[in-house]
């Protein structure tokens, strides 16, 4: 469940930057039980996060401001290192929750791990796409 107010963090434990956009679609059940969905949004655009445990947050969303509150989300997270990976680490994708109207979080070690992609030396520059899901 996405919470009150949330927001997305990543991490990266590689040795280069990588570059990182990430698409967001919420979703919630009606009262048929259908799933109804709401536009894409993009959490990360481009960003680079800094090798060697590096990391960016989002800005947070205030999830039912318009007086809908989301039950989840579908990711597609998209990142490109900005040279050759010369070790092996991960990206990943962590979801941060606030009670307190954003004042505090829950960080890496209380966080809603969602996704962590292992970029190896082979894939070098190529760009990476992989799944996440927030239930």
């Amino acid at each position: 469940m996405l919470g009150p107010r949330y927001r997305y963090r990543l991490t990266n434990s590689h040795n280069q930057i990588v570059t990182v956009t990430m698409q967001e679609t919420r979703f919630k059940r009606d009262s048929t039980g259908q799933e109804v969905r709401d536009s894409v949004a993009t959490p990360f655009s481009a960003v680079a996060v800094s090798g060697t445990g590096g990391t960016q947050t989002s800005t947070p969303f205030d999830n039912g401001a318009t007086g809908t509150f989301w039950d989840g989300a579908y990711l597609v997270i998209s990142a490109v290192a900005s040279f050759a990976i010369t070790n092996t680490g991960a990206l990943t994708v962590w979801l941060e929750r606030s009670l307190d109207g954003g004042t505090t979080w829950a960080t890496n070690g209380s966080a809603t791990r969602i996704q962590s992609r292992t970029i190896t030396n082979a894939e070098g520059t190529s760009t990476i796409v992989f799944e996440g899901l927030v239930e």
